[in-house]
């Protein structure tokens, strides 16, 4: 336990200059922490309403609220961290000492002061007095200022009138920018929906907790789509979203009729020993019309022969009849329980013999029926309505997603077209000028051409040599041929013919032949097939050349490839990008004086 020290006042004295050292620092950090949360605040708030105004329908007022919200929180988080984590009196002392230059007196003044430091009473008494008077020095308003950073100051500014601005923005906008014209789809269908309300809120055959329920869904489909910012998927979700509250009002009323319908059957198998006979023709002829109406005409026809045949039935017969009466009540009950009740009515007249309440019974149940057939066909009428709305409803739909369909289909300008086409050009009109010159050389004799013009039967080799290497400048015929050319000993087997503008890859080297002799001496024209992978190979003598001299010199076949590649570069054939790759090729082909 630590001693009592002598020098009380004095400690408190200089825990209190201490104290006021340190509320000065905590504002120091505070000008520094601030406007960094106030920053990221800020531009939290920025990126919430970007989001929010184009993504979550976020208004001005929310927008407003958050971002003082993240401001408001970014202060207080600085202000718990500084309450909630104060530093010791010992840290203090150590810190100031370093940030005043004491030299740690206020830190062994205070270790003297709680007895820690054991040393003379008089060099305790001086030490302690020395420490607070330099304590007493300072003011700390001058040696601890404020840390407030100006670029830091200005970023939030502009951050500040950044948010001031995109929360104004609705209104600004809404006053000077005209508002985003719906497409005509949505045009359209605000058009159906308008009809629509207005055939429903005239129809007198929906009752009219139907027809309100049914006008509230049509308001709110017409409310969403003349929204101005709707798009077009949130216009096909909303007359979506109505054509199912439309089909699931049409199922309702459906159910109800079927329902109606059972309950008649039902009664009518109850009283069918009592039902009048009728011919084939009546029931063909009223098998045409509804199954409702029939019902309810059968059931009908059948309590009036009973209340007619009522006097002359027998007691045992009256009390069958009542019993079957009874019975077809139970069927109606749920449905119809007016009906229900007039023949129970009925049925005990008929045990009582009474001939006038079996009459008013049967008055009154007709009535009933007469009410029941109208209903069914108000129910009916309404179906048909319903469906009708329903397939304008889905009409509507399927036009605003057609539209969608055919704006998110427009696609993008391809850089690449414009340089295949010109190569599929360059394949074609190559191929047609191979054709030309090989159709026009063949009525001509050999010694009668010169050594650059095409041989017959060259027309194909020389186009696809140009085509392996002036890539781009023709592909001869333009297309593999299976036909043999006049006097050729094989078939020609469909060489390659595609074009390598990327001058990659591997292509077979076809040598080029000339059948004629030095000077221009004709010889025997020798055919070779342009594939021989079938064939046996074998060495010997096949020409009057058999040490492989050259017959053809090389400017003469430089030549003639270099006036086709310069054909297809002036043409057009080649694309852009590739006439340079073929200016370097041939002038490295390009021969060279020895």
């Amino acid at each position: 336990m630590e001693n009592a020290s002598p020098h009380k006042s004095k400690a408190t004295e200089l825990e209190r200059i201490v104290e006021r050292w340190e509320r000065r620092h905590e504002w120091r950090l505070l000008s520094r922490t601030v406007p960094r949360s106030l920053i990221a605040a800020l531009l939290l708030s920025l990126i919430v309403g970007v989001v929010g105004y184009f993504r979550l329908r976020l208004q001005a007022e929310q927008l407003a609220l958050i971002s003082g919200g993240l401001c408001a929180a970014g202060g207080v988080l600085n202000l718990l961290y500084t309450l909630l984590f104060p530093r010791s009196l010992a840290e203090r002392a150590a810190w100031f000492d370093l940030e005043f230059g004491l030299k740690e007196r206020i830190s062994t003044a205070f270790e003297l002061m709680h007895g820690r430091i054991k040393t003379h009473p008089e060099i305790e008494s001086r030490q302690i007095a020395d420490a607070l008077a330099h304590a007493r020095a300072i003011e700390p308003a001058q040696r601890i200022s404020l840390d407030f950073r100006p670029r830091e100051l200005a970023l939030m500014g502009l951050l500040a009138v950044a948010l001031t601005g995109l929360i104004l923005l609705p209104a600004i906008a809404g006053e000077v920018l005209p508002a985003d014209a719906p497409s005509p789809a949505t045009e359209a269908a605000q058009e159906e929906l308008r009809e629509i309300i207005e055939t429903v809120a005239t129809d007198t055959n929906l009752d009219d907790v139907d027809r309100q329920e049914l006008l509230e869904a049509l308001e709110v489909a017409l409310e969403r789509l003349q929204e101005e910012d709707i798009s077009e998927e949130e216009a096909f979700a909303a007359m979506s979203q109505l054509q199912e509250q439309m089909e699931a009002l049409q199922r309702q009323l459906e159910e109800t009729v079927e329902l109606d319908q059972t309950a008649t059957e039902a009664a009518m198998e109850a009283l069918e020993d009592f039902a009048p006979a009728s011919d084939s023709e009546s029931n063909a002829a009223e098998s045409a019309g509804s199954a409702d109406d029939l019902n309810l005409q059968e059931l009908a026809e059948t309590l009036e022969q009973l209340g007619q045949e009522a006097q002359q039935m027998s007691a045992e017969e009256a009390r069958q009849t009542a019993e079957a009466l009874r019975q077809a009540a139970e069927e109606l009950a749920q449905t119809n329980p007016e009906l229900a009740q007039q023949m129970r009515e009925m049925a005990d007249a008929l045990e009582e013999n009474n001939a006038a309440d079996i009459q008013e019974s049967l008055n009154a149940a007709q009535q009933q029926l007469e009410q029941e057939q109208g209903q069914r066909q108000q129910n009916q009428n309404a179906r048909a309505m319903l469906q009708e709305q329903s397939e304008q409803a889905q009409e509507a739909a399927e036009a605003i997603a057609q539209q969608q369909a055919q704006s998110g289909e427009q696609p993008a300008p391809n850089p690449q077209q414009g340089l295949l086409e010109e190569s599929e050009l360059g394949q074609q009109s190559g191929g047609q000028q191979g054709q030309e010159a090989s159709s026009s050389q063949r009525g001509n004799s050999p010694g009668d051409l010169q050594p650059q013009q095409n041989r017959p039967g060259e027309g194909q080799n020389v186009g696809r040599n140009q085509d392996s290497r002036s890539a781009g400048a023709g592909a001869g015929d333009g297309a593999p041929s299976n036909e043999s050319l006049p006097g050729s000993g094989g078939e020609d087997q469909g060489a390659d013919t595609d074009n390598n503008p990327s001058g990659r890859g591997q292509i077979q080297y076809e040598a080029l032949y000339s059948p004629s002799g030095i000077g221009g001496g004709g010889s025997e024209e020798i055919r070779l097939q342009t594939d021989a992978s079938d064939t046996t190979l074998a060495e010997g003598d096949f020409d009057d050349n058999p040490a492989g001299e050259s017959r053809v010199s090389y400017d003469t076949v430089f030549s003639d490839y270099q006036n086709a590649a310069n054909r297809a570069l002036e043409s057009d054939y080649v694309p852009l990008g590739l006439r340079d790759v073929v200016r370097e090729y041939f002038t490295s082909l390009e021969p060279r004086a020895e």
